[in-house]
């Protein structure tokens, strides 16, 4: 099973349309985290860091490098 997840946000001008799609899918023992932006490893940076970008990567890697089992979706 794999997990996604879709932010959609049509933007500060309210005209364009900006949006990346996050999947989670376990493998064996393990799991791959991909997203679907461009953007993605540029945003990292953005206000020092202090962003929602941030802290879901740091999350993922966190929980990628504990000893015990990752979830499984479902």
């Amino acid at each position: 099973d794999e997990v996604h997840a879709r932010n959609w946000d049509p933007g500060a001008d309210g005209e364009s349309q900006v949006h990346s799609d996050v999947v989670y899918w376990p493998v064996g023992n393990g799991a791959v985290f991909s997203v679907g932006s461009m953007c993605w490893l540029s945003a990292l940076a953005w206000n020092q860091g202090d962003n929602d970008v941030s802290t879901v990567t740091a999350n993922v890697l966190r929980r990628f490098m504990e000893r015990e089992s990752l979830p499984r979706p479902g």
